[in-house]
This record gives structure tokens, sequence and C-alpha cells, in this order.
């Protein structure tokens, strides 16, 4: 079917206010190319093969059905994002620590990226290539805002060794603690040589030395709990 070149740039100003390209399109449906109301009180432009009409950015019903309906001016906005449509803004930007969910700037919750929050609050970190989240700070017991952390394996425990020097950087931004010294891992081995009674042996890894083994010494120092679902 032949191509034909429509308004679509007078179209699309009118709604966005801004400049855009034009576009070839090979249709002659009038609500595919934008053309859906059947009047425009402040007026706009009529669909070349029918009856319908593209309203100007002054008809607040027609900003309002793309998305423009938000002043963005509550106390969690910062400003609108992007082009406007009778003053109106389709996306608000939102204040340190809020995502836009739903139409309003809302305090971070769960996973955003390499961060875990709770109530706006980062709960744990993570980095590329790791699929966990590690706890801010040492504990045998912490939580992920109601989701409870597990003890990590020595290879989970060698990948945020791997990883240290920047989970440390982005500890330090967010008020956690770096990882230093020694840590229990969730491995176990039985160890049929050994002289203690209880022949099982559990294994760590030392975040300041890069070792890891097994052992029944209790002089272990730490333990740093990580989310692995979400």
């Amino acid at each position: 079917m032949k191509s034909y070149l429509y308004l679509t740039t007078a179209i699309a100003e009118m709604l966005i206010g801004g400049n855009v390209w034009a576009q070839c399109v090979s249709t002659q449906d009038c609500a595919t190319l934008g053309y859906t109301e059947t009047s425009c009180p402040n007026g706009g432009v009529k669909c070349p093969f029918g009856d319908k009409w593209f309203c100007n950015s002054g008809d607040e019903k027609i900003c309002e059905k793309y998305g423009f309906k938000y002043d963005c001016t509550n106390a969690n906005d910062v400003g609108g994002i992007g082009g406007t449509c009778n003053g109106k803004y389709s996306i608000c930007e939102c204040a340190s620590k809020y995502n836009w969910v739903d139409g309003a700037c809302t305090m971070l919750n769960g996973a955003v990226g390499d961060l875990y929050y709770c109530n706006g609050v980062v709960r744990g970190i993570k980095v590329s290539g790791m699929n966990f989240y590690v706890a801010m700070s040492n504990s045998s017991s912490y939580s992920f805002c109601g989701l409870s952390g597990t003890v990590p394996s020595l290879n989970q425990l060698r990948l945020i060794y791997q990883n240290k020097s920047d989970l440390d950087v982005l500890f330090s931004e967010n008020g956690g603690k770096k990882m230093e010294g020694s840590y229990w891992s969730s491995d176990s081995y039985y160890n049929e040589d050994s002289s203690w009674a209880n022949k099982t042996e559990y294994g760590y890894f030392d975040m300041t030395t890069g070792r890891s083994g097994y052992t029944q010494s209790y002089y272990i120092d730490y333990y740093r709990l990580i989310l692995t679902s979400w």
C-alpha cells in the first residue's frame, strides 16, 4: 500500500509541545493514526480518511487521556519529567529514596537495582554478577524488610570476596559495614579423621586474606546473611 505523510508532526507537537519527526505510515485507519475523538471543542486536526479528530493540547480531557494528569507538586515530587500538556506531566521525578509507582512518588521498598530497601532505608546490596543481596551488617539474624536472611555458601562468600571492593564502596555510601575478618558459611563436611567426637566441620571464608576451609573452631568472627529470593 502506498505510504502517506500525514500531519503527525503537528499532532504530536499539539500533544506534548515539543519537536518530533514526521512519520511515514501505510494505513488509512483513523484510530491507528491517533484520530479518536468525535469533536474538539478547542480545535484540532481532522482525519483525512474519516470523521474522527485529534484534539489540541488545550483540551484537558485529551491531555488526561494520554496520561498528562500530574502537577508534580506533592511533598515527595521534585518536578515533572518531559513535556507538558495543558500544564500537566505524564510522570514526576521523585525525591531521594522515593520511586514513581502507580502515579505517585512512594517510599522505596524491595529490590531496586543493586539496592534492597525497607521503607526508604537500604537493607541489602548486590553488584553485577551476583544473584543475591548481602546484609548491611554482621548478624546471625537479619531481616530484609520482613524476609529473613540465610547463611551464604562458600561459593557465595567467594563471589562476595571477588566483588568486595565494589561492595565496600556501596556499603560505605549507604550506611553499611564493610566485610573484614572470617565468616561462617552454610557448608559442612564430615571429617572421618577428626579427633573431635563430633566429626562435622563447618565452612568459613576469610574476607581479609581470601582463604577458606572447614573447622570446628568457634573462633570464626562473624555471620553475614544474604537474601537469595525476593
